[in-house]
């Protein structure tokens, strides 16, 4: 098998949700290589999404480590493509997080909650990825 493309390393995320502490991610050890196809299959609540969005550097674990390409990945390596990407092609993009900091960098902020958008609002001070504060 190839080197890995990506490398997790003993990677939890705790959520507070008022009093209560959530264990999203609770160890995970994983290593992704090139042109792998790989499908992330759970029930509700298993930490796909919170996996997902580590990978892609959407958010940050709270303990652990993600290194792609042997280099410590970060959000503002991945967020600053995104927003390159959609600047000069022109292209619509969607994030989807449970990092509220991301929605600082975006035009619009769509907020959902029991199955729908219960909140749609603009954007009036988008910020640089670098600017960002995790």
């Amino acid at each position: 098998m190839a080197a890995p493309v990506l490398a997790v390393s003993d990677v939890r995320k705790t959520y507070q949700m008022g009093e209560v502490q959530v264990e999203a991610l609770r160890g995970v050890n994983l290593s992704l290589s090139a042109g792998e196809l790989v499908t992330l299959l759970g029930p509700s609540g298993s930490g796909k999404s919170t996996l997902l969005n580590i990978l892609g550097g959407l958010d940050v674990p709270t303990t652990g480590h993600v290194r792609y390409h042997d280099e410590d990945l970060t959000g503002v390596v991945v967020l600053s493509a995104i927003a390159r990407v959609n600047r000069e092609l022109g292209t619509t993009t969607a994030v989807i997080t449970h990092n509220a900091v991301v929605a600082d960098m975006t035009d619009r902020v769509l907020q959902l909650a029991d199955g729908r958008i219960v909140q749609d609002r603009r954007n009036p001070h988008r910020v640089a990825p670098e600017e960002l504060r995790w």
